[in-house]
């Protein structure tokens, strides 16, 4: 059945025409990008499920998901519905004055604006998270390759250094963009970080980090200062393969795979047998790591070296083999 009029209304609104069409062709793809990544909220009549009354309600609209509160002050409860944004969601025009649809699956909301101008923000603001979500599902579907473009999940681990010239530390982002929030965690002079995926946005690549730490840019898009550094090295993946510390004092865990990356105040004692995600060693000694590799603790703990720092440089573990009883 059709959904009831609104009060000052005097006909029934129903989905008339696709809001993709109309509205995205009208923004260049740079633009919806942007929108993509920007949070968005505010007031909307919405109808009521089983009374077809219109009840304002408090709209935000973050990620792939729209949702809404009773209130503005309960925007932060735990009492809110939600829509999921997918790539087959559906926005649409109906033949009310400022109202609009949103399918996704089987769920459908009726939704009213104000007016005209605020009804077609909202419309732009949820087709360009749609088209964000559709560009991550896509390309995290489709193989990596060795030139990783928009939103890439990286096939081999890749790693990125912060010069130990650079004067400051540089903040990781919650999104990969250079205004986006904080996470409170940055990556400091001599840092080596495992990157997961990028994205190139504006001329500026944008590095995902391992362990959800968030985003950095390679460069400021303000100056054109480089940030980091791409290394290149060895991948050898291990799937945990068990290694134990054949040294008579513990290693400490640090964040990354470099000598000067920060410790994670915890280590691996003698005789410890620890599960190896992968080893990377640097190529040519870059970042000063000359006659080194790293081992990814397949627990996240972090980082562990491969080799005593000083001459001949040893091998400080020794590879668990399976022991095996015969049946007699």
């Amino acid at each position: 059945p059709s959904p009831a009029p609104r009060p000052w209304e005097g006909s029934t609104q129903r989905p008339v025409s696709d809001a993709r069409a109309s509205l995205a062709s009208r923004l260049s793809m740079g633009t919806l990008d942007k929108l993509g990544l920007e949070n968005f909220d505010g007031f909307l009549l919405k109808q009521a499920k089983f009374t077809a009354r219109w009840r304002p309600r408090w709209f935000t609209l973050e990620g792939n998901f729209l949702e809404y509160s009773e209130s503005k002050a309960g925007a932060n409860s735990g009492r809110k519905k939600r829509l999921e944004l997918t790539p087959t969601t559906v926005v649409k025009y109906t033949d009310t004055a400022f109202c609009f649809n949103v399918r996704s699956h089987e769920t459908s909301w009726f939704l009213v604006a104000k007016d005209n101008d605020e009804m077609n923000r909202w419309i732009m603001m949820i087709q360009a998270h749609i088209k964000i979500t559709a560009l991550f599902a896509s390309q995290a579907s489709a193989p990596a390759t060795t030139s990783p473009r928009v939103g890439t999940p990286v096939e081999q681990p890749r790693f990125f250094l912060r010069p130990e010239d650079a004067p400051v530390p540089v903040a990781f982002r919650t999104k990969p963009q250079f205004t986006a929030e904080r996470t409170g965690e940055g990556m400091y002079p001599g840092d080596v970080l495992e990157a997961v995926a990028t994205m190139e946005r504006d001329d500026v690549l944008y590095v995902c980090m391992a362990d959800d730490r968030g985003w950095v840019p390679a460069t400021n898009p303000s100056t054109g200062e480089q940030l980091l550094r791409e290394l290149l090295g060895e991948v050898r993946r291990e799937d945990g393969k068990p290694y134990r510390l054949q040294l008579d004092k513990p290693v400490g865990i640090r964040s990354g795979p470099g000598v000067d990356c920060l410790s994670t105040g915890n280590g691996v004692f003698p005789d410890e047998v620890v599960e190896c995600a992968f080893i990377w060693a640097p190529a040519g000694g870059d970042n000063g790591c000359a006659h080194q590799a790293f081992i990814k603790l397949q627990d996240g703990r972090g980082w562990v070296p491969r080799f005593h720092p000083n001459p001949p440089h040893a091998d400080m573990w020794t590879e668990e083999r399976p022991s095996w009883t015969i049946a007699v």
